[in-house]
């Protein structure tokens, strides 16, 4: 599914968060930068900034040298 307002690193946090509220993306899944960018139908550079929002609020999880998952909730 293609998102066109994740063009943006905003739209890209938008069509993520939205992803994360309709459980499409499951907790603690391991979250692939290429395979999102292409899904979202936007360039790596916005989905990174879009995931460090994300972590700030709690949603995703950072590991360094590992990558990104969704946050376990509960």
């Amino acid at each position: 599914m293609t998102h066109p307002a994740a063009n943006t690193a905003d739209g890209a946090y938008q069509a993520l968060k939205a992803m994360l509220m309709r459980y499409e993306l499951a907790p603690g899944e391991r979250l692939v930068h290429r395979d999102l960018a292409a899904r979202l139908g936007v360039s790596v550079v916005p989905l990174r900034e879009a995931f460090s929002r994300l972590v700030q609020e709690g949603y995703l999880r950072h590991v360094p040298k590992v990558g990104y998952s969704v946050q376990e909730i509960g």
